[in-house]
């Protein structure tokens, strides 16, 4: 009976590592995930990982004003690549990730230094 209750104990805990979806940056012109078509919310500090589906520049950025991904500032990200990284914890509170390129890039949240 008291393993069946310690299974169901940690069963029932929330998991501390892996990823959780944020959004997805829809990339024709250079995009953020404030003016995406769904647009989402990146928290400061965050780590996150970011894979697109195509070919893109990726720039994580401090601030609104001057979160624009060029073929220059920003990170090319090949397709289906994993880019992990993560953004400034002195940003207002919000995290934001600019990209470039036609492409969609999924965001996601790591809860721990996956590799």
């Amino acid at each position: 009976m008291r393993r069946a209750f310690l299974a169901a104990l940690l069963l029932s805990m929330p998991a501390s590592a892996g990823e959780r979806y944020l959004g997805t940056i829809a990339a024709t012109t250079a995009k953020n995930n404030t003016d995406t078509a769904a647009p989402f919310v990146i928290p400061a500090g965050a780590k996150i990982s970011v894979q697109c589906d195509a070919a893109a520049h990726v720039l994580v950025c401090q601030n609104a004003g001057s979160c624009t991904a060029t073929t220059t500032n920003g990170i090319k990200v090949a397709q289906d690549a994993l880019f992990m990284t993560s953004t400034p914890a002195n940003s207002g509170g919000v995290g934001l990730v600019s990209v470039i390129g036609s492409a969609n890039c999924r965001v996601f949240e790591r809860a721990g230094n996956e590799r």
